[in-house]
């Protein structure tokens, strides 16, 4: 892996067929556009990647690209040709190969996060890149531990989609690294989708029946998954452990959202906070 900036890809499109009920609450057409704290979602997190040291260019992934053009700031950006709109597929990973297709080697690595990721901030972006550059891996998976989600926000470590493994509890923070045309072979993993802790349907999708049930009895290790996603696509898988609480709390529903809210209104309130210094 070279040295070079990441590409970033925002996947905001709204999944097909589901009425988003953030994109109902907040009266807009896609999940994306809703307001966070006053900023619209996509906003919030094409502009934190801006700030991030480690992230050259950035794409986003949406069905439409006049749907992105709803914000304003988005739109400056596009008609600058400091962002590039692509359309989505029908899944994750139809979408993530659209996103990619005019992609030349040395545009890579490739981080890919989402729309709802709101809370996350340069700091935590930098120690995940910085972690996949030093690891040389073809694929990472950014994870934080229960421990780190109790530490930071022990009101909302209940409410937090785990990952019950036997070395441990974990949180999925929706980050994920491809450092090579080749590792989007992986991507396959996520055709029905990412969200594994709130869905275990595509945990079955993804690892077949025997594996469904070893993780669905507690009897996998996450070192063990590592090696059989390594196993199953001839590349070399690593975990980040990201150690903000921050990480997996998006604003995906209703009440994270809520919470989303009030986080970062805290944040503008502190401004000496250290969060993204």
């Amino acid at each position: 892996m070279s040295a070079s900036k990441f590409t970033a890809l925002v996947m905001a499109a709204n999944r097909p067929g589901i009425v988003n009920p953030i994109a109902e609450m907040k009266g807009v057409s896609h999940k994306c556009l809703a307001p966070v704290a006053g900023v619209p979602m996509l906003q919030h997190v094409v502009r934190m990647l801006r700030e991030s040291s480690c992230i050259g260019e950035i794409r986003v992934s949406i069905e439409d690209t006049s749907v992105a053009d709803e914000v304003p700031y988005i739109r400056a950006l596009r008609e600058a040709g400091e962002i590039r709109i692509k359309p989505s597929g029908q899944n994750i990973f139809e979408s993530v190969l659209a996103a990619t297709d005019d992609m030349d080697d040395s545009q890579f690595p490739l981080l890919i996060t989402t729309a709802d990721n709101v809370l996350h901030f340069p700091k935590l972006v930098e120690f995940f890149c910085r972690q996949v550059a030093e690891s040389g891996t073809d694929v990472a998976l950014g994870l934080t531990t229960r421990a780190a989600i109790e530490r930071d926000f022990p009101e909302e470590a209940e409410h937090a989609a785990y990952l019950y493994f036997t070395d441990g509890i974990f949180s999925n923070c929706n980050t994920y690294a491809l450092t090579s045309r080749p590792a989007l072979a992986a991507a396959e993993a996520m055709r029905g989708g990412g969200q594994f802790g709130t869905n275990p349907l595509r945990v079955l999708q993804a690892f077949g029946l025997i594996n469904y049930i070893i993780y669905r009895l507690r009897r996998m290790s996450l070192a063990g998954v590592v090696r059989k996603l390594g196993n199953m696509f001839g590349l070399e898988f690593k975990i980040i452990f990201v150690p903000f609480g921050e990480g997996p709390i998006d604003a995906d529903c209703p009440r994270s959202f809520e919470v989303c809210e009030t986080i970062l209104e805290r944040r503008a309130s502190e401004p000496a906070s250290g969060i993204g210094a």
